[in-house]
């Protein structure tokens, strides 16, 4: 099913509007409507009192009811600032916070035009990452995969309220991306600012624990040690006793969660249990896949993380921005496949060749429909459930079963699994065609 000339030109020019209308709509209400930007506000709120040497979460213990964060031990200046207010939910780690800093320093309402601009430029390259993935394949396949990633409708609600899930991404692409390219200790550096939210950022670490990358791994710990020793300077509070009041104010969003974490209840398991659950589960299935799968391409290592992060804990619909590396992996998976099966059959058989690009194209776009939807759709129970069989059933079964790239090339060093090689040896040695363009490019 490879698209006509015309109507892959038009489905990219109507991706391409649709994205920049969700985006259009998202800047416009950070920027210039007084409703929005509460996630922002509630961030850039907790981070004046950082900078002003005060423990955010020790003004929410004196000012709450209480329980609803402890105190720490050394309790210092807990006065609510009459300029900011009470600090909000802000569920920081430690080491988030310096980080964070460069994002917010600004005045308000400054800093929502710093923040929209980051976040625009961060997601722009996360674009210009998709487009290095087409180019392999062309020109409009590039522009393609730009597209898609323009057009994932969820980018204009993480922008309306100021969330960080676009910077986070951008970090995590960027820390592959210099891995790979032979530079762990700035990749190191990234990944430990993409730790800024450690619920989308925590699966990573185990792809590069997996592909041996410890270079870059002891930079990131190395890094949010730094980070949280910092953030230990400014407000007088160890870092464990930040992590753990982070905890206790991020325990009443999971009431509202997206997802699992509102199906688990429907089906009879306490709310106190929901999270815990789910987080074993999915952290013992997402681990193992990724050991078994540790000699596959980082294409697929990176979408397996995604939909681990995406299912293991509390998230809103604006976190399905992470799943842009499961949108990759199928989109190259299907460019690839498609050129492979013409290489193979040649012109003389293009309807065969197309046949053979259908089961391909139709897990890139199912993926694809899950993100281009516009948010307001995902409200309903049922949509979320059918997203998350979605990406699972193409994460796993798809990518796994396709033999997608299990050759270790890309990592330098030979398949050590047994049941990768399996694969391998299958995906190479069919008797009746040789190596494509499949078998190259990924």
């Amino acid at each position: 099913m490879r698209p006509t000339r015309f109507a892959f030109e038009a489905g990219i020019w109507l991706l391409v509007l649709s994205g920049l209308l969700c985006t259009g709509i998202g800047l416009s209400r950070l920027l210039l409507s007084r409703g929005h930007a509460g996630d922002l506000r509630v961030r850039w709120v907790g981070q004046q009192y950082v900078l002003q040497g005060q423990n955010p979460y020790d003004v929410m213990a004196a000012t709450l009811e209480p329980g609803r964060v402890p105190p720490s031990e050394q309790v210092g200046d807990v006065r609510v600032d009459p300029a900011l207010g009470c600090p909000g939910l802000v569920g920081d780690p430690p080491w988030g916070f310096p980080v964070a800093g460069w994002f917010l320093f600004p005045p308000w309402p400054s800093a929502k035009a710093w923040f929209a601009f980051w976040s625009l430029l961060a997601w722009g390259a996360v674009a210009r990452w998709a487009w290095g993935v087409g180019k392999v394949f062309g020109q409009r396949e590039a522009r393609f995969c730009a597209a898609a990633v323009l057009a994932i409708s969820c980018v204009g609600t993480g922008l309306a309220l100021g969330q960080n899930t676009l910077l986070v991404v951008a970090l995590l692409v960027a820390a592959s991306r210099l891995c790979r390219r032979g530079n762990p200790v700035l990749a190191g550096l990234f990944l430990a600012m993409a730790a800024w939210k450690p619920t989308i950022a925590a699966p990573f670490f185990v792809v590069f624990a997996v592909r041996g990358q410890w270079k870059t791994l002891g930079m990131a710990l190395a890094g949010m040690s730094v980070f949280s020793c910092i953030t230990w300077w400014w407000v007088s509070t160890p870092p464990w006793i930040l992590l753990w009041q982070s905890w206790w104010g991020w325990q009443p969003l999971l009431e509202r969660g997206y997802g699992l974490l509102r199906v688990l209840p429907t089906l009879g398991v306490p709310e106190a249990l929901a999270m815990p659950l789910l987080a074993s589960i999915v952290t013992l299935g997402g681990g193992g896949v990724l050991w078994r799968l540790r000699d596959a391409s980082w294409e697929v290592l990176l979408a397996v993380a995604a939909v681990w992060g995406r299912l293991w804990s509390y998230h809103q619909v604006y976190d399905n921005c992470m799943l842009v590396f499961l949108l990759m992996a199928v989109a190259k998976h299907a460019l690839a496949k498609t050129a492979d099966e013409e290489v193979s059959f040649g012109s003389s058989a293009r309807g065969a060749a197309n046949l053979a690009t259908v089961p391909s194209w139709g897990a890139c776009l199912a993926v694809g429909f899950t993100l281009w939807i516009p948010s307001r759709f995902t409200d309903a129970l049922a949509v979320q459930v059918a997203q998350h069989g979605i990406w699972v059933f193409v994460c796993l079964p798809w990518l796994v079963a396709r033999g997608l790239s299990f050759s270790g090339e890309d990592s330098g060093r030979a398949a050590t699994s047994p049941w990768l090689r399996r694969f391998q040896h299958c995906h190479r040695h069919t008797p009746s065609r040789e190596p494509g363009v499949l078998d190259r490019a990924l």
